[in-house]
């Protein structure tokens, strides 16, 4: 005689064993989310906290380098004592904030080999062109040297600057796309997740659809047999 093991079961075991089910989607559902956000919450960290952090900063020092550089400029077609004072002072506190802001970044902000290697590049063109740029200073603040000879001893030093700027702008550039793949790798988990989550709760739905028409037959069943007697 075929059995049906459904049927067979009692209304008891039928409602148990139907949520059960139900219920193990729903925590299966649950910790594929929260495994899902663990993901997306790691990545907002990283981003939040080393990649746009090591962008803000490499911007901060590429325009402290620009800055450094408009005012010794200045200084060279300024004729004011004060004013040529006031510039190489400008000048020398902006090289001391990137010098400041680079050791910084070195002690917390490396985020990968690459960006060990940008860093160290920077830090190399940096001092060539410091070490090159001390006669400028010194041109600038001399009052026996004319506006040429400042002007010839500036253009011997916009090679080193170039340099510095090159090495500056491969290193922001390296560091924004480390940010962007992070963000496109956050919205891809984030589609995924979408995805999954629609996907579970569908089963869900249709599951539970399943289980209360199985249910509401083994009871219109149970009913008809009780009436039949």
């Amino acid at each position: 005689m075929k059995v049906n093991w459904y049927r067979d079961l009692s209304l008891r075991w039928k409602l148990l064993g139907s949520f059960s089910l139900v219920a193990a989607l729903g925590l299966i559902l649950a910790l594929v989310l929260v495994g899902q956000l663990g993901s997306l919450n790691s990545d907002s960290q990283f981003l939040g906290l080393s990649q746009i952090p090591s962008v803000r900063i490499t911007k901060t020092v590429d325009y402290l380098l620009a800055d450094s550089r408009r005012a010794e400029l200045e200084g060279i077609v300024n004729t004011a004592p004060a004013a040529i004072r006031s510039d190489v002072a400008q000048g020398e506190s902006d090289e001391a904030q990137i010098i400041a802001s680079l050791a910084d970044y070195g002690k917390h902000d490396i985020t990968d080999a690459a960006d060990r290697a940008d860093y160290e590049s920077v830090k190399a063109s940096l001092r060539d062109y410091l070490a090159h740029n001390a006669p400028l200073k010194d041109a600038i603040t001399d009052p026996n040297t004319t506006a040429k000879q400042a002007d010839a001893a500036a253009r011997l030093t916009l090679p080193y600057y170039e340099a510095v700027h090159k090495a500056i702008s491969t290193w922001t550039a390296h560091n924004v796309t480390l940010a962007n793949r992070t963000v496109a790798h956050d919205g891809s988990n984030y589609r995924s997740s979408r995805d999954l989550a629609i996907g579970l709760i569908v089963v869900l739905i249709v599951l539970s659809l399943v289980i209360a028409l199985l249910i509401s037959r083994s009871i219109k069943r149970s009913v008809d047999a009780v009436l039949e007697r």
